[in-house]
C-alpha cells in the first residue's frame, strides 16, 4: 500500500484528501471493496479508514484505490497498518474479520484550530424511562469559541451504535440538543466512510428504592428482616447501613435485587435504644446511587 502524500496540513473543519493505492491478489473476488486502516502512532485517537475500489488487474494481480479524507482532529502521525476484505459498512456485520497486517507508510498530520466536542446530559441523572436531552457544544480548541458557522456532525447511540450516525447541524453558536438514547449517545465528525471520534456521553439514570423493617422494635440480637423494592430491577447489590456516630454510615447487610425488583436485608439491633438505618443501592451499570430516608428500629 502507498499514499500519494507523506504529510498534510489541515485547518479547522476542513479535510484533506489522501489517495491510497493497494496492489495484491484476491482470488475470491477481485471486485470486492477493501477497507484500508490508518492507526494513530504514539497517542490515543480513532483510526481513519478508506474504502478502496478495484481499478485494474485480475485476481492474481489487482490494483485498488481510494481516498481517505484527513481531518484536523487526526493531528499527529498515522500509519497504514493493513486492509480488510470488506467495505467499512459490511465490516460491522463480520467483526471477526480483521485487517491483513501491513507495515505501511506514515502520514504526518499538522492540525490547527482543531474542533472539540463536549456533551452534557440534561437532566443528570435522568429519570429512568423518561425522555432527556444531551447538550452538545463544538468549539475551536485554539480560541475556545465556536466557529461561527453551522457544523455538520453525525449523531447516534443506543442499539444503533455510533458507526453510521444520522447527519445533524449545530447552530452558529456551536450548540445543538439531541435526545438521549439508551446507554450512551454520541456525536462524531462525519468523515466518510466512518465518523471520526467527537464525544460519547454515558447515560446516567436515577433509580428508586424503598424499604420497611418487618418490626419497628426487637430484642437486642434479634434478626429483623428489612423488605424493599428498587426499580428498575436487576442484579445490582443493595446494602443495609447503620449510622455510627453523627454521620458515618456502615454496611451491616447486603443482598442482590431480584428480577422482581424486590430484596430482603437483615437488621440486628446491637444495643437498647433507637437505632437509625437506611438502605443504599450503590451505583450500578448506568444507574447512580440511591438511598432511602433513615428509618429506625428500637432495640429492647
Amino acid at each position: 500500500m502507498t499514499m500519494n502524500k507523506t504529510s498534510v496540513a489541515v485547518n479547522g473543519l476542513a479535510t484533506v484528501p489522501v489517495t491510497i493505492t493497494l496492489t495484491g491478489s484476491f482470488k475470491e473476488d477481485p471486485n470486492q471493496v477493501l477497507t484500508a486502516v490508518l492507526k494513530p502512532q504514539g497517542k490515543p485517537g480513532g483510526n481513519l479508514y478508506a474504502e478502496l475500489q478495484r481499478v485494474s488487474g485480475t485476481d492474481e494481480h489487482t490494483t485498488w484505490r481510494g481516498v481517505v479524507n484527513v481531518p484536523s482532529m487526526a493531528n499527529g502521525t498515522l500509519k497504514l497498518i493493513g486492509a480488510v476484505p470488506q467495505s467499512y459498512s459490511g465490516w460491522r456485520f463480520v467483526p471477526w474479520v480483521t485487517e491483513t497486517p501491513y507495515d505501511g507508510a506514515e502520514l504526518a498530520v499538522q492540525g490547527t484550530h482543531i474542533p472539540k466536542v463536549t456533551g452534557a446530559q440534561v437532566p443528570d441523572p435522568a429519570p429512568y424511562g423518561k425522555p432527556f436531552k444531551i447538550k452538545w457544544t463544538v468549539t475551536d480548541t485554539a480560541t475556545g469559541k465556536p466557529y461561527g458557522t453551522r457544523v455538520r456532525m453525525a449523531f447516534g447511540g443506543g442499539e444503533a451504535g455510533c458507526y453510521l450516525g444520522d447527519p445533524i447541524l449545530t447552530g452558529t453558536d456551536g450548540v445543538l440538543y439531541t435526545g438521549g438514547d439508551g446507554e450512551y449517545t454520541c456525536l462524531h465528525f462525519p468523515v466518510a466512510p466512518a465518523q471520526y471520534y467527537g464525544m460519547v456521553v454515558q447515560t446516567s439514570y436515577a433509580r428508586s428504592v424503598s424499604a420497611t423493617p418487618s418490626k419497628t422494635s426487637a430484642r437486642v440480637g434479634t434478626i429483623v428482616p428489612v423488605n424493599g423494592t428498587s426499580a428498575p430491577q436487576g442484579n445490582c447489590t443493595v446494602n443495609l447501613q447503620r449510622l455510627y456516630g453523627a454521620s458515618q454510615w456502615r454496611t451491616v447487610s447486603s443482598a442482590k435485587i431480584r428480577t422482581s425488583g424486590r430484596f430482603t436485608l437483615n437488621a440486628q439491633p446491637s444495643y437498647r435504644g433507637k437505632i437509625p438505618y437506611r438502605v443504599l443501592v450503590p451505583s450500578c451499570w448506568v444507574f447512580v446511587a440511591a438511598s432511602t430516608k433513615p428509618f429506625y428500629i428500637q432495640g429492647v
